[in-house]
């Protein structure tokens, strides 16, 4: 029990970027009150949330992918999204995570992005 109460990560920070191309509209789901402006993301004086040993985050988006019907009609003057590098059009989105070590003063930043699969069941979605 008292292991969970040891911070493994402290100011941890997402920023999610989605693919114009393959995802049209999204919604999250939760933590709209523990959003950051997005130059807040690069600002190590902005305290964000600790994570502890054990724990674990989750955060929800409701997608819809190109080719689906949209449930908001598209803007007249949005601006149209440039099209995406070929080694790139099959990125949904681009993860961004920064974060302190528990004793840091200097957050590091991983990123990576997350590709789309042909399953687009729920039912038959990975648990992982």
């Amino acid at each position: 029990m008292r292991q969970t109460f040891v911070t493994v990560a402290k100011d941890v920070k997402a920023q999610i970027e989605f693919n114009p191309n393959n995802v049209i509209e999204y919604r999250q789901i939760g933590y709209e009150k523990r959003q950051l402006r997005d130059e807040d993301f690069n600002n190590d004086a902005v305290d964000a949330g600790d994570i502890g040993a054990g724990k674990h985050v989750t955060v929800l988006f409701e997608l819809t992918l190109a080719g689906q019907k949209q449930s908001v009609d598209s803007l007249r003057y949005a601006k149209k999204t440039a099209t995406t590098e070929g080694s790139k059009t099959n990125e949904l989105l681009w993860v961004k995570l920064r974060y302190k070590q528990p004793q840091g003063e200097t957050s590091q930043l991983i990123n990576f992005p997350v590709k789309r699969s042909g399953n687009t069941s729920f039912n038959t979605a990975s648990v992982l």
